[in-house]
Order: C-alpha cells, then sequence, then structure tokens
C-alpha cells in the first residue's frame, strides 16, 4: 500500500508502592480485571514472590514496553 511507518519503541517506567500485601492485591486485582476470590489468590501468591521490599512498603515495578506510530 506504499505506506512507511515511523515507529520509536520505549519504555514507560513508573512504581507503585503499597503499605500492605493486601493492599497491592486490592488494587492490582482490578488492573487485571480478576473476577473471583480464586483469582486474587493466585494474583496474592505471586506479588508474595515477586513484590520487592522497601523501607516497610511493597514495592511493584510497573514498567511496560511501548511503541509510538506516527
Amino acid at each position: 500500500m506504499g505506506i512507511h511507518p515511523n515507529m520509536e519503541t520505549f519504555t514507560l517506567g513508573r512504581t507503585e508502592a503499597y503499605e500492605t500485601l493486601d493492599e497491592a492485591v486490592d488494587n492490582l486485582s482490578s488492573h487485571f480485571s480478576l473476577k473471583n476470590d480464586d483469582q486474587k489468590k493466585i494474583l496474592e501468591q505471586y506479588l508474595e514472590k515477586t513484590l520487592q521490599k522497601e523501607n516497610g512498603n511493597y514495592i511493584y515495578d510497573a514498567c511496560s514496553k511501548r511503541v509510538k506510530i506516527w
């Protein structure tokens, strides 16, 4: 079609801090569109293993790769 878009890949970096693991699960449950308690339990187990603990807070690394096309 003769279309040659410009593309730029970049990292959108941010972190989120939570005082408790329950707070992280509650907040991130809606982010991941979880529907029931079984799914929340799986998320809780995952976050328990992966969240960094820093100054008494649980730190969630919410960085993601993005592509800008124009």
